[in-house]
């Protein structure tokens, strides 16, 4: 099976044969540069915390797949009271939000 470690890298099989006369081996040609999977979010973030001015707000549980490493980046966006028409909050970019008066 391969491997994270072999993203990015090609691979070989080396075949040894011997019989009673001796041995001998044989390199195949190398494979194609092995690809990464790309992040797949396989269960979503959830915002924990009370939603009151003053308070702080916390992101968890979000899970991935992938090739890894898989780091995890944050941005915080603000939207209508639906939850529609998202912008960046500047600044934003942790785990955790402080909930300030505008």
């Amino acid at each position: 099976m391969l491997a994270d470690v072999d993203v990015g890298h090609t691979l070989v099989v080396v075949v040894k044969a011997t019989n009673s006369a001796g041995n001998a081996s044989a390199t195949s040609s190398p494979s194609a540069v092995i690809a990464g999977v790309a992040p797949a979010n396989t269960h979503l973030p959830v915002i924990s915390g009370t939603a009151t001015d003053g308070q702080t707000l916390t992101e968890s549980g979000d899970t991935w797949s992938g090739s890894t490493p898989i780091t995890d980046s944050y941005q915080w966006q603000r939207c209508d009271s639906s939850g529609n028409n998202c912008a960046d909050i500047s600044g934003a970019i942790a785990g955790t939000y402080a909930l300030t008066s505008p």
